[in-house]
């Protein structure tokens, strides 16, 4: 399933960057959710740069302590790690940490909300980069 949902949105994808413009946020949202799919196919390095791309996109346009950019920059953290780059992931992390303390109000968007609902039909989902969960480097589902 996520290979065509990648295909479908790389359509989509193109036709907002003509419609829309690059940076706007929708576009930059459907961005971000190729390289999400790209992740769930274990194309890691490819989904980095997508999520690299979009992070830099969005903290020009958003801010850096907006929580779209913010899921950015965790989803690209998960991605380091699941290439075994934990030190980069726990320094992503890190960043991520300090600007959602920042951040009041609402929940950050991450996976954590994703996970404990597919938990319930698939406790031994491994969506999330197992070597940072067992350095402890995961942020906390609450």
């Amino acid at each position: 399933m996520p290979k065509e949902a990648e295909a479908e949105s790389r359509l989509v994808l193109q036709a907002r960057q003509q419609v829309l413009g690059a940076e706007h946020p929708s576009t930059l949202a459907t961005r971000h959710d190729v390289a999400r799919y790209l992740a769930e196919q274990d194309k890691v390095f490819e989904a980095e740069a997508i999520f690299r791309q979009v992070l830099t996109s969005r903290s020009r346009a958003l801010s850096l302590d907006h929580p779209r950019t913010l899921e950015t920059r965790y989803e690209l953290a998960m991605a380091l790690a699941r290439q075994g780059r934990a030190d980069d992931a726990r320094a992503m992390l890190t960043r991520f940490s300090k600007r959602k303390r920042k951040f009041s109000g609402r929940p950050i968007p991450t996976r954590c909300r994703q996970r404990r609902r597919s938990s319930a039909s698939s406790p031994n989902d491994e969506r999330t980069a197992p070597s940072l969960s067992a350095e402890g480097l995961t942020l906390p589902c609450r």
